[in-house]
């Protein structure tokens, strides 16, 4: 990496080094933090360097692209963030301070070889609190900045932040109180953790043990706002997986391992927000004393609506007793899932999804630049499936999908997911935007057969912004399918196993 000033009449390398890059296979990440003198850059979440320099107060920011030995560049910039300045200057070493540069003798080229460097060494930069904290974003899911219903229908805005994608488990809890010392849960205080019961959520801890732990995790407890968006998505469902009470069936007392049960998910991909155990989270807006605190979302033998909420003294048996731990943060350091099977964003043209060269009998599809995957049928009456050479047995798969409106005509169409899918025998789930409707269809060599359709008033795939998002579970016989977090369709065929 190279720190450049550029002027009209030279250019200079400020500093420079070496870091890990990732940009030739995925994207890598650029971040500076601007305040008046003071440029703190960063590659990939790690700071490099702090210059202190006044000869530009203010400007635009922009893109920049250079040439060395190769005579095309092609680069895609795939997001940008601009907020308000964090950094905090008390915590930075000393910087380097640039002087103004000489007069150019001749014509300067940008990043020109012979360029003079600083003379002192580079600082090891302090990167602010939400870098250094951070904790992975591994088992945890994130919700976006928006307005959220919730309570009885009161509208809040939310910055965006991270939440865990299961509650707390027993065995983890077990390594907190091994690194800690901490008191174990009375119901397994003499025996340890309960026999079994490892990956079921731990319960009977008082709103302060929890606190704790999510500290300990370097996370924190979510807000009470924050739990019920994470746990109603944006739609404002009564539950995770919709308004429907029946459509999931939990067990009626106990525990069970934590994601077990997958229809039990929210819109952002959190589980078991409803059941299982209820969970403590911080800043009520429920109306509180100043010595209770609140929990949500229900326990097995007691399962309510998401906005039901439980006031009570912290430590008291009744509220401790069948209460467990999510935790939340403001921010998680990108970090792949090891659980995940695939994770496509379209970016790797040598990955295995099939690239025609060229539009061949109304058909069209491959890699669109630069992070799609387009597929086209131009006549009517046509059908085109596209598949990844990747046979799967018992899966969650999700996608979010939208349209090229300025590329389609204003007929009707349908487009969605296959799965199982052999030759010409496949189930799939097709959506017709024009219609918000629905349906669930099973291919055979005589044909499509229907077997669930309805309607979903949230289908509105004309933009990018108002993407759909298809979430479906193949475990054995059974396929459950959800539209934008609603569970739409539960179906059970042994014809297709993978």
């Amino acid at each position: 990496w190279q720190a450049i000033k550029n002027n009209d009449n030279n250019q200079i390398i400020l500093a420079e080094g070496v870091v890990t890059l990732r940009g030739l296979t995925d994207m890598d990440f650029l971040r500076v933090d601007a305040v008046g003198p003071n440029l703190v850059f960063y590659v990939n979440s790690q700071p490099v360097v702090h210059i202190q320099d006044d000869s530009y107060p203010s400007g635009q920011l922009g893109f920049l692209v250079e040439t060395a030995d190769e005579s095309r560049a092609h680069i895609h910039y795939d997001t940008l963030t601009i907020r308000p300045a964090e950094i905090n200057l008390a915590a930075l070493p000393t910087p380097i301070t640039i002087p103004l540069p000489p007069k150019a003798t001749a014509e300067a080229t940008l990043l020109p070889t012979e360029a003079p460097t600083p003379t002192s060494a580079l600082p090891e930069a302090t990167p602010t609190p939400d870098i250094a904290n951070a904790p992975s974003a591994v088992g945890m899911v994130a919700v976006p900045e928006g307005v959220y219903t919730i309570g009885d229908g009161t509208a809040v805005a939310l910055d965006g932040f991270w939440i865990d994608r299961f509650e707390v488990t027993n065995s983890q809890y077990a390594a907190f109180l091994e690194a800690t010392g901490n008191n174990p849960p009375p119901y397994w205080a003499e025996q340890g953790i309960p026999t079994n019961l490892g990956n079921h959520p731990v319960r009977d801890v008082t709103w302060a043990e929890a606190n704790t732990f999510c500290e300990w995790a370097g996370k924190r407890l979510p807000t009470e706002a924050e739990w019920e968006a994470a746990a109603r998505g944006p739609y404002g469902f009564l539950y995770p997986w919709g308004d429907e009470k029946t459509a999931v069936s939990l067990p009626a007392s106990g525990t069970y391992p934590v994601g077990s049960i997958p229809e039990n998910r929210s819109f952002f991909g959190a589980f078991d927000m409803s059941g299982n155990v209820w969970e403590w989270v911080a800043d009520p807006y429920t109306a509180v004393s100043t010595s209770e605190q609140v929990i949500a979302g229900g326990a097995n033998d007691f399962l309510d609506t998401l906005t039901f909420h439980i006031a009570g003294v912290p430590d008291s048996p009744l509220m401790r007793t069948n209460t467990g731990i999510r935790c939340a943060a403001n921010t998680a350091v990108p970090a792949p899932d090891p659980t995940t099977l695939i994770q496509e964003e379209f970016v790797n043209i040598t990955s295995n999804w099939f690239q025609a060269r060229a539009p061949e009998n109304d058909y069209f599809y491959g890699f669109h630049p630069t992070d799609f995957y387009h597929v086209q049928v131009s006549a009517p009456n046509k059908c085109l499936t596209v598949f990844r050479e990747q046979p799967l047995e018992n899966f969650m798969a999700e996608a979010g999908i939208f349209i090229s409106s300025t590329n389609t005509e204003t007929g009707n169409f349908a487009y969605g997911l296959t799965l199982r899918h052999n030759g010409n025998d496949f189930y799939a789930i097709l959506i017709f935007p024009r219609t918000q409707t629905w349906q669930i269809v099973k291919s055979t060599g005589e044909g499509l057969r229907l077997m669930a359709e309805g309607t979903e008033s949230s289908i509105d795939s004309f933009s990018e912004a108002t993407q759909v998002r298809l979430y479906v579970i193949a475990q054995g016989t059974e396929m459950v399918y959800f539209v934008n977090g609603r569970l739409v369709a539960r179906l059970t065929d042994s014809d297709y196993p993978t």
